[in-house]
């Protein structure tokens, strides 16, 4: 009973480890099955991602070439809109200016009448009354009496008034106005051209610019309009936009020439007003440029500033450098207002002390002796011409001498003179600068010494080998 028990128990032993054995080879089987299967499915998978990649990027490559050819034609086709567009920007300008060209020749015999003198006209006088008027007005003005039968037509308006001239031959009527425009200066009655819109345009800007001082001069001439940039240089005709830019570039290129003028300019001696003010004359002129074209970073420009600054001499420098203190960032505006400042204080200076002319005698007995007070000198007439500026006393004499001529001249029209100057007039002249030396003076007492007015006003000391040497006397 006990060996049969046992054997029962071995048996069933026995088919345990069958069945773990059966097991582990059954887990093992579907193991490398599964992982074969799982293989097969992410080879399938990766198959199918790279078949749609490779579509995917062939169908992007023929997406660019596609986007590339037609790129390419919309290039061309911009580049031949931007040719066509040009050609047809330049017939339109071809096309304006030709019309331009048109209405100013219609509008060649038209001239404008303007300013406070047109007031006399009335505004409600008929065509033929202006004209008479009108007529009147130019004979009073400029002693020349108009042909009425060169007057075609008259227009009339609150500020102007338009007349159109039958002929405009030389000799004619509207020849002679637009020639001889310049004598009505001063007299509020002014003379222009009838320009067509654009030119009328053109010559605003250009007026603009004037007013700005960047150029000299604007002027019309059979309608087209023509520029003086400087005062040495030749009319030049303003006929397009083009024409403006090139002016203005041409300013612009002027401008940087005087930033390297003034740069470049020599250095102001120290206690020298003279290079001081050619120093000055310099930076005003490039600072004003500046301004007026609206350069504010060269104006700003810290370099700008350091390069003049280094032209100045120890003392300005230092006097800059105190000044420049209160200001948050200096700039060629206020180193221009300081300079100035700095100019007319050695002026000044250099105007109060004597000048070495002075201090020297002459042959004539005329008492200058400089002990003259502020109150004394201030009832006195400035002279004419600053002395200082001359090297002799001869050419300071004829120069001044020639200026009364004109005065007189002016003043007498009538009793003109002409031809070069007399001895008398030299005299005259030479009597006005002693008596006006003299009356800026205050004399000293001078012991044994007695003064008397001759018939010409001069203050005068006998001629005597006694007179003290330390009287003073001046070249006059």
């Amino acid at each position: 009973m006990k060996y049969s028990e046992t054997s029962q128990a071995g048996q069933d032993g026995d088919g345990d480890v069958d069945v773990i054995t059966d097991l582990k080879e059954f887990i093992r089987s579907e193991n490398a099955r599964n992982s074969k299967s799982l293989a097969e499915e992410i080879r399938r998978h990766n198959d199918e991602r790279m078949t749609a990649l490779e579509t995917s990027l062939s169908f992007a490559l023929t997406t660019n070439e596609t986007l590339a050819k037609r790129l390419g034609e919309v290039e061309q086709r911009a580049q031949q809109a931007d040719k066509n567009y040009r050609h047809q920007a330049e017939r339109l300008a071809v096309m304006e200016e030709q019309l331009d060209q048109l209405q100013q020749r219609e509008m060649h015999g038209w001239l404008v009448f303007s300013g406070p003198a047109t007031a006399r006209v009335p505004r409600s006088s008929r065509g033929e009354d202006t004209a008479r008027q009108l007529r009147d007005l130019i004979q009073s003005l400029m002693n020349y009496d108009l042909d009425m039968s060169q007057i075609g037509e008259v227009q009339r308006d609150e500020r102007q008034i338009r007349v159109h001239f039958t002929t405009v031959a030389a000799g004619s009527d509207r020849f002679f106005l637009v020639r001889n425009k310049t004598r009505l200066r001063g007299t509020g009655l002014y003379i222009r051209e009838r320009l067509t819109p654009f030119r009328q345009w053109l010559f605003n800007e250009l007026m603009k610019l004037k007013r700005n001082s960047l150029i000299s001069t604007v002027f019309t001439r059979e309608g087209t309009v023509f520029v003086v940039t400087s005062q040495h240089d030749r009319p030049r005709p303003v006929r397009s936009e083009a024409a403006l830019e090139r002016l203005w570039r041409h300013l612009a290129e002027q401008s940087a020439n005087q930033r390297i003028e003034a740069s470049h300019s020599p250095p102001p001696k120290p206690f020298d007003a003279r290079s001081l003010e050619r120093y000055y004359g310099a930076v005003h002129g490039a600072t004003t440029t500046l301004k007026r074209l609206g350069y504010e970073g060269d104006l700003q420009s810290c370099e700008n500033l350091r390069r003049l600054l280094s032209k100045l001499p120890v003392d300005m420098r230092k006097a800059w450098a105190e000044h420049s203190l209160g200001l948050v960032r200096p700039t060629l505006l206020e180193f221009d207002q300081w300079l100035r400042l700095q100019l007319r204080i050695q002026l000044s200076c250099e105007a109060a002390a004597p000048a070495p002319s002075q201090q020297k005698r002459t042959a004539g007995m005329f008492l200058t002796t400089k002990t003259t007070s502020a109150s004394d000198a201030n009832d006195v007439p400035p002279l004419l011409v600053d002395p200082a500026r001359f090297s002799s006393w001869s050419k300071y004499r004829r120069v001044l001498t020639w200026i009364y001529r004109f005065i007189n001249n002016a003043r007498e029209p009538d009793k003109k003179t002409c031809g070069s100057l007399t001895a008398q007039e030299l005299l005259q002249s030479e009597h006005r600068i002693i008596r006006q030396d003299q009356k800026a003076v205050k004399l000293a007492p001078q012991p044994g010494l007695s003064l008397y007015e001759d018939d010409q006003g001069l203050l005068r000391a006998p001629r005597h080998r006694g007179l003290p040497a330390q009287l003073g006397l001046s070249d006059f």
